[in-house]
Order: structure tokens, then sequence, then C-alpha cells
């Protein structure tokens, strides 16, 4: 018997319930609030090899943060989502290279994968530098998309930069 009065091992499966519970509740309600899964990104390169223009930003939420490839170069990220996600647009927020404004995207082509096959081709254009802002309508949605792959050139061979690379779920879609 412990100090307690319950035996160790009484007290290590309370504690091992308590654990369980809270991280199904946690899971629940991440649920509930519409908590995107979770996006890993790869690249085939960034500006200058630099952290901070890193594919991270494409995903992280941030419009001041931005993807930046290499001058002069067409360049690729590839979006993972664990779990997949039900895909009934895709927008994109062009970036500038804030504050030099020296960067931006003209046009991108748009692939959605599920389980290794694309299943959805698409472009997204933005008619000049200053068009922040480009939403790809997937009709009909498409379910269980556990890849995006964007590829990008940007203007007059300059850089591009990419913003944000968000998916807008058929649910959130209607609401609009």
């Amino acid at each position: 018997m412990t100090e307690s009065g319950a035996p160790p091992a009484s007290r290590r499966h309370h504690a091992i319930s308590a654990a369980l519970l809270a991280l199904a509740t946690g899971g629940y309600v991440a649920f509930a609030l519409g908590v995107r899964p979770f996006a890993r990104v790869d690249t085939s390169a960034v500006f200058a090899d630099d952290p901070r223009f890193g594919g991270r930003n494409l995903v992280d939420g941030d419009l001041a943060t931005e993807w930046l490839p290499p001058d002069t170069t067409m360049a690729e990220a590839h979006i993972r989502y664990a779990p997949s996600v039900d895909v009934a647009a895709v927008v994109v927020h062009n970036g500038q290279n804030r504050p030099f404004r020296d960067r931006a995207s003209q046009r991108l082509d748009v692939e959605l994968y599920r389980r290794g096959a694309r299943v959805h081709v698409g472009t997204v254009l933005f008619p000049t530098m200053d068009d922040r802002e480009a939403v790809l309508e997937v009709r009909p949605p498409v379910r269980g998309v556990d890849r995006i792959t964007v590829r990008v050139r940007g203007f007059h061979e300059l850089g591009a930069a990419i913003a944000e690379v968000a998916v807008r779920t058929p649910s959130a879609a209607t609401r609009r």
C-alpha cells in the first residue's frame, strides 16, 4: 500500500485512464472545431537555401511569411496531409517578398493526389504582381486528398513567391 491507501498499480491505472481520456477529449474538440490536419511540405528549392523562406511558410496560416524559390527557376512544393482532406477549392495567396516587393507568382499548376494517383489538375493565374489571392475551384469536390503539388514560376524572370496555400473543404465552401 502507498501513503494514499491505494495500491501502486491502481494509481498507475487511474493516471493512464485520465491521460487517455484527456487525449480523446482533445482529439474530439480539435475535430469539432475544424482544426486542420497536419501538413508536411517538401520543396524543390529555397532562395539562398535560407530556412526563413522555406516551404513550411505555405501552410503556417501567416500571410506575412512566404516560400521563396530561387530566381529564374520553375519550382515545386509538395504539401502532404495526414489525415487526408476533402477539397472543394485550393486558395493561393501570392507573395511579394515584403518589404522589397520584388517577387510574385504568375501561374501555378496545381495537382491533387489521393493514394499516389493524380485525381485533379488545375491552374491558378495571377494577372498582375499586385493580385493577392486566387481560388482554384474543384468541381466536383475531391475526397481523400493526401497531397497537393504546386508548380510555379515568377514574373519577369524574378523569383516566385507564395504566401499561403490553403484548402477549402466542401462544408466550408457551402458556408461562404
